[in-house]
């Protein structure tokens, strides 16, 4: 495990030719978001070995911004570091839970599932008019999955 971590610092954090290498900030920043997909393996990696992931998630944000403060400006810098944790974020979401749009006479039904450690704790269907209409519902759920749940669950109870 700490070898994939230190992999992921010495090759993707502490690079100092990324941000100095001649290119215009657009083009070094395309390059970040570009070597945040290879940092989000690396991440989801050491996830699946039971790191504890909001402390790997802490420690990764620190380091980001640590290496990054000098580098970048500091809304730049921001938005990259967000980026960064969205993208491990979405990644753990679709890894966790379901969805799935199918094709029926009246429109699209779309599933979603949330699961916790094998249980099945939601299954809801809903039939929307148009492909694009069910996308957007599964984006907005995998953003999100517990936020679903939650106000579910709220609804019900009458909170």
């Amino acid at each position: 495990m700490n070898e994939d971590y230190e992999y992921l610092m010495d090759n993707h954090i502490r690079n100092p030719q990324r941000l100095t290498n001649g290119k215009s900030a657009h083009e070094n920043y395309i390059d970040f978001l570009n070597q945040r997909r290879e940092t989000v393996d690396r991440i989801n990696r050491l996830n699946q070995a039971k790191i504890n992931e909001k402390a790997l998630q802490e420690t990764i944000r620190k380091t980001i911004e640590k290496e990054l403060e000098k580098q970048l400006l500091p809304g730049v810098r921001d938005r990259a570091v967000k980026a960064a944790l969205n993208t491990v974020a979405r990644a753990r979401s679709e890894r966790e839970n379901t969805v799935n749009i199918k094709k029926v006479d009246n429109g699209y039904d779309v599933t979603f599932e949330i699961e916790s450690n094998g249980d099945k704790l939601l299954s809801l269907t809903l039939n929307v008019f148009d492909e694009w209409q069910a996308e957007q519902l599964k984006d907005g759920f995998l953003d999100d999955p517990g936020a679903l749940y939650s106000d579910i669950i709220n609804r019900l109870i009458g909170k």
